[in-house]
């Protein structure tokens, strides 16, 4: 195999580590915690997502049977304003009161749903909010991590670019500004 494509996830910095390269001072990796509820009847069907200043997170009711199925669990995340670094999977309290404290905020007709299971989960990413995909400094390893979260929302495209790029030697327009070094002084752009 003469290429190798880093995209995993919140192990990318282990991954990296066994391929020689270190990236500790370029991402972070910090911890989340998200909610499962019991079932309900199906009724919220849009991601429903809280700027409250204290109390911000985001939700959504998923069919976790199948799209037939006549019920759901609500998944719930949100990031706390103190970030937890490193690798950490124990779920806490704090986290469970917050996010049914938001929860309730925006839908106080939720107040009986019980919590099925909590669990801690890990985002790595860079301070400026940009994820690193392109070409390492050792020839035939790429990468495709530090989303911050959004791996799953970015994938297709930035795939794509980076095949793009694989295959016809010249960097994809959408990745230009991807690269480890190339962050410097820049910011994520939410457009």
């Amino acid at each position: 195999c003469k290429d190798i494509v880093n995209a995993a996830g919140s192990y990318a910095v282990r991954v990296s580590r066994m391929a020689g390269i270190d990236l500790g001072g370029h991402v972070f990796i910090d911890r989340h915690e998200s909610l499962i509820t019991e079932k309900m009847p199906m009724w919220l069907d849009p991601l429903v997502v809280s700027y409250h200043p204290d109390l911000s997170g985001y939700w959504q009711q998923k069919r976790m049977e199948g799209p037939q199925a006549q019920e759901g669990e609500i998944v719930a995340c949100f990031t706390p304003m103190q970030p937890l670094y490193g690798y950490n999977t124990y779920s806490d309290i704090y986290c469970l009161s917050r996010m049914a404290q938001s929860i309730l905020l925006c839908q106080p007709n939720l107040e009986h749903i019980g919590i099925v299971r909590s669990y801690a989960h890990h985002y790595v990413g860079r301070k400026s909010g940009i994820p690193i995909i392109g070409l390492s400094d050792i020839k035939g390893f790429w990468f495709n991590i530090a989303h911050q979260g959004h791996g799953y929302m970015c994938a297709p495209g930035d795939a794509y670019a980076l095949a793009n790029t694989m295959v016809t030697g010249k960097t994809h327009s959408w990745i230009e500004n991807c690269s480890l070094q190339g962050d410097k002084d820049q910011k994520e752009k939410m457009i």
